[in-house]
């Protein structure tokens, strides 16, 4: 062995490589070593042995120990080359076995047996995945359900709402409890109002028309007193828009709220961002500013002469649409020439608007105040006054901060208001409360809005009366009802964390 295949096997002995050693060698090879560093530091300490010298038994060891070494390197590389030959050879013949770890835990809870169940029984494992995923994943959910006649989809997520509004029922109609908060007495007490139709189709269109007359009248009633009679010299944009939004939560022209600081969650600040808007969901997003075209073909539907920015592909959703909107006003007292001319207004109105967050789309928000964020156009610091309680200490200011999550939409849509007919305005901030109301009306109102849901979903069925009641409920009192449902179905160690 020459001197670097020595220095090379020296270095892998002091510093302890992965080799076997039997504990008597490694005992010995401790030993010298100990024995090397107490003689170095005697020599380099100047301290004189009174003992022979052990230099010539200490090279000895550490040749006999070296050699060892080596030959047991040796033994260990050959059988390792030998092992990587014959997985080569197996891998070239294809019988190569890959390896298989060592068994792991069986989880045996019930969630585990009940999501296993999931996963396996929405799957077909007739079908070949390589040919056909979708089947093989999904192929027994599919076999399984089928949509209900009154959706126009059903998915996992419908299961499990369905799943939550069923347990919801129950506590909703579950006589009241000794002990239990009063304000799960409200919320029981709307769902019954909700679900007495006789009660509802008893009382007609007063209940609503006596809230379109509190708040200023329909315009497009025309001088009826029950809900009409819109005086132009006295409409006050801030302030419906503020009834509107405060007393009955509808969102318009810039949805509202407050939230938590997107750059602090410690606090709170109010925001303002991109609304829902009712015209039909497929007429947005494929609007482009200057395809202004007929909306319907004059032809045949005599009257209907609106612009509109609506894609043709859609033009019997669009009819069905205008159709609803003037079905609802006659039926609350309109003249129908009034009521098609003023509901094509409206169409254009919205369509055109909701077009505003395609031809300007927002990246990034803003913070702002609510006196800039009105661009002196429209009064914000007055409709967040008017919109809160008066118990509200300290009031809104205009220094006040909010956040503007969609600044182009909300600058062009504030520019572009300004330039619109009061009473185009008005009619549509009303609808945007009278659609909300609808659902919850009589049969007359429900028969019209069937109708348009047939023409636009293809659902042909009606959602039952318990289950229209149970999602409004549960979205006007989300914090009563969650406590319900907790008390009701979560485990006693997760109520309390909740």
């Amino acid at each position: 062995m020459n001197d670097n295949e020595l220095k090379h096997v020296k270095l892998h002995f002091e510093v302890g490589c992965s080799f076997p050693l039997h504990q008597s060698q490694l005992a010995r090879t401790m030993e010298g070593k100990r024995s090397v560093s107490k003689s170095q530091l005697a020599l380099e300490e100047g301290v004189t042995s009174k003992t022979p010298s052990k230099i010539p038994f200490l090279l000895a060891g550490i040749f006999v120990a070296t050699t060892v070494a080596l030959l047991i390197t040796t033994i260990v590389f050959a059988l390792q080359k030998n092992h990587i030959a014959n997985m080569l050879e197996q891998l070239m013949k294809g019988t190569s076995k890959p390896h298989e770890p060592g068994p792991r835990p069986i989880c045996t809870t019930k969630q585990c047996y009940d999501s296993a169940y999931l996963y396996l029984s929405n799957m077909d494992q007739t079908k070949a995945p390589c040919d056909n995923f979708f089947d093989y994943a999904c192929g027994g959910w599919t076999k399984r359900y089928t949509v209900p006649e009154d959706q126009t989809r059903f998915s996992t997520l419908t299961k499990l709402r369905e799943g939550v509004a069923d347990r919801l029922r129950v506590l909703f109609e579950r006589s009241p409890t000794l002990g239990e908060p009063d304000s799960y007495h409200i919320v029981r007490n709307d769902y019954k109002s909700c679900e007495d139709m006789d009660t509802i189709n008893n009382l007609g269109v007063k209940p609503l028309t006596d809230l379109l007359t509190s708040l200023g009248g329909w315009p497009v009633v025309g001088d009826n007193p029950a809900g009409g009679n819109w005086n132009p010299a006295a409409f006050d944009f801030e302030k419906l828009w503020a009834d509107i939004r405060g007393k009955y939560g509808v969102q318009m022209f810039v949805a509202t709220g407050t939230w938590p600081d997107p750059d602090n969650a410690a606090k709170y600040k109010l925001d303002a961002y991109v609304p829902d808007f009712v015209v039909p969901k497929f007429d947005i997003e494929k609007r482009h500013w200057p395809g202004v075209h007929p909306m319907l073909d004059g032809t045949d539907d005599a009257g209907y002469d609106a612009t509109m920015l609506f894609d043709d592909k859609y033009s019997s959703e669009r009819k069905a649409y205008l159709q609803y909107l003037i079905d609802i006003a006659v039926a609350l007292g309109a003249n129908e020439t009034v009521a098609t001319r003023d509901m094509i207004d409206l169409i254009e109105f919205e369509s055109t608007m909701a077009n505003l967050t395609v031809k300007h789309p927002d990246f990034d928000r803003v913070m702002t105040t609510l006196e800039e964020i009105g661009m002196n156009l429209i009064d914000w610091v007055r409709l967040y006054q008017l919109m809160l309680p008066g118990s509200v200490d300290p009031g809104v200011t205009g220094d006040e901060p909010i956040v503007n999550y969609n600044p182009n939409y909300i600058s062009n849509v504030t520019v572009w208001l300004r330039d619109q007919d009061n009473r185009v305005k008005a009619n549509y901030m009303i609808w945007r409360l009278v659609s909300r109301m609808v659902p919850f009306m009589g049969e007359t109102f429900l028969v019209i809005r069937r109708k348009f849901l047939q023409s636009v979903n293809g659902t042909v069925a009606t959602t039952a009366r318990w289950k229209t009641c149970a999602s409004n409920v549960n979205n006007q009192y989300k914090f009563i009802s969650g406590r319900m449902y907790v008390d009701e179905h979560f485990p006693e160690d997760t109520k309390r964390k909740v």
